[in-house]
């Protein structure tokens, strides 16, 4: 099997100039040097509300639906925002070299902490308007949080294990996910690398954190991957969990990151919504 190498590439989006508060800049860094920035704004209006709220409703509800292509439409949208001018000219210029060297980009996108509206949104819908980045195999979409530095891990020399969250509250204040739908995409995904004995997968039985943080203790993982919902309370993330009782129960992503630290997790993967209703 042809295996690609990846040259790294970050993507680094902050509050832009003063003066309004839909200004953004974006910035290629490589090896900590900035290479191309383009300042863009972006409103949060209501189109940009309609859109995610159409984004959503494709996403969450468990029910045939005529054919759309507003997720294609907003990833059109985000890309002609940030991959114009400069840093257009430049990202094209570094995957047409890689591409010549037989290599792909591994993109990691950076959002700082001034621009929780920004990071909320669903940036793995990026469309250029040939197809998806997130779907090219030359491509290599992830995020990394502000803050957190990136290090060389050496290739394991053995299976690797991830542990599946799929949390769907039976909540009157939650969007129900159909479960069994996202479990069979998983699998599916991952159908070849478990026949050639190269992942070992396990789903927990509830989404508590507790049951969660009883996996980790009892197993070590490579990966976690959470499907479910997520929120922003006062620019702080959250991801829901499940309580005994399988109600909602907001868990924080600094708890989160606390309970992974330390655990030898190389990735942790966030397929979510962000629509949702807490009742008060």
């Amino acid at each position: 099997m042809f295996v690609l190498d990846y040259h790294s590439l970050d993507l680094q989006i902050s509050k832009g100039p003063e003066g309004s508060s839909n200004l953004y800049t974006a910035s290629i860094l490589e090896n900590e040097d900035i290479k191309a920035t383009r300042d863009f704004e972006l409103r949060q209006d209501l189109k940009l509300s309609q859109m995610l709220d159409r984004i959503e409703e494709k996403v969450v509800v468990a029910k045939p639906q005529p054919e759309e292509t507003i997720h294609i439409e907003f990833g059109k949208m985000l890309y002609d925002a940030v991959f114009s001018g400069e840093l257009g000219g430049y990202f094209n210029k570094r995957f047409n070299e890689v591409q010549d060297e037989n290599c792909g980009l591994r993109v990691s996108m950076q959002f700082n902490k001034e621009v929780p509206e920004i990071a909320a949104l669903p940036w793995e819908y990026l469309h250029n308007e040939e197809d998806f980045l997130i779907s090219k195999k030359s491509i290599l979409l992830s995020r990394l949080p502000v803050g957190v530095r990136k290090t060389e891990s050496q290739p394991l020399d053995s299976i690797l294990r991830m542990l599946v969250i799929i949390s769907s509250p039976d909540d009157p204040g939650i969007y129900p996910l159909n479960t069994e739908k996202e479990q069979e995409i998983i699998l599916e995904a991952i159908d070849k690398l478990h026949k050639d004995h190269k992942i070992k997968v396990d789903f927990t039985e509830d989404a508590t954190f507790e049951n969660v943080r009883g996996y980790l203790n009892e197993q070590a993982y490579h990966i976690v991957h959470f499907t479910g919902h997520g929120t922003s309370i006062g620019g702080k993330g959250h991801l829901v969990f499940e309580s005994e009782d399988r109600k909602a129960r907001l868990i924080d992503n600094k708890t989160l990151a606390d309970l992974f630290s330390d655990m030898g997790i190389k990735l942790v993967v966030h397929r979510f919504s962000n629509k949702y209703i807490i009742s008060k």
